[in-house]
């Protein structure tokens, strides 16, 4: 097929361009100049247009942060927005009104992964004394929160299966330790097990 250039201007950075699951919008990080207080400022900041790129409008218009990264929901309604500050935005992609979800650690924000239906976030929420990461939910139609693990275990790479019943996980949970004949102390071999999170009273166990 033909390539296009949908969008380009002359010293402006477009990044992380995503199309919309229903193909119908474009959603990008942009660094293109706006006008603030008669001032010209130059800012990352989160777009959608029209999936041909027509119609670009800013959806966020804070300063003093970088923005990572982008995703959209499955039903093309809501973007999550990572940035700098490793900060995870939910933001209605009509609108452009966000809620705060959670804030990681270090340098990348917090992993998560839509339900299927659009209607849950898995996400991480980070324990700034243990430094382990443990399993929640925000609801999105009502902003409802459910922490899933107790945070005694170091979770990580939440995602929803294809049917929404399950949640599949990574942690830290395998301890087996055994003694190291050369450093003299014990060892910790492969502690990362794979789980699966049953979402509905009526799943059974695999």
């Amino acid at each position: 097929g033909d390539a296009r250039i949908l969008l380009a201007r002359d010293g402006v950075r477009y990044r992380q361009a995503e199309w919309s699951p229903d193909a119908s919008r474009l959603a990008f990080i942009s660094d293109e100049p706006q006008q603030r207080d008669g001032v010209v400022v130059r800012e990352q900041q989160l777009y959608v247009a029209e999936a041909d790129g027509t119609g670009a409008r800013a959806l966020t218009q804070e300063s003093g942060r970088q923005l990572i990264g982008l995703r959209w929901s499955p039903d093309s309604r809501w973007l999550t927005l990572a940035d700098s500050e490793t900060r995870l935005w939910l933001v209605d992609a009509a609108s452009g009104m966000r809620t705060l979800i959670t804030r990681g650690e270090g340098w990348l924000p917090p992993a998560h992964s839509f339900s299927p239906d659009s209607k849950w976030l898995a996400h991480l929420e980070h324990d700034f004394i243990t430094n382990f990461d443990a399993l929640a939910l925000y609801e999105v139609g009502s902003g409802r929160r459910i922490k899933v693990s107790d945070g005694w275990a170091d979770d990580f790479a939440p995602a929803f299966s294809r049917d929404g019943r399950w949640l599949a996980f990574l942690s830290h949970r395998n301890v087996a330790p055994r003694r190291d004949p050369f450093l003299n102390q014990l060892a910790h071999e492969n502690p990362t097990k794979a789980f699966l999170l049953a979402l509905h009273p009526e799943t059974r166990s695999p």
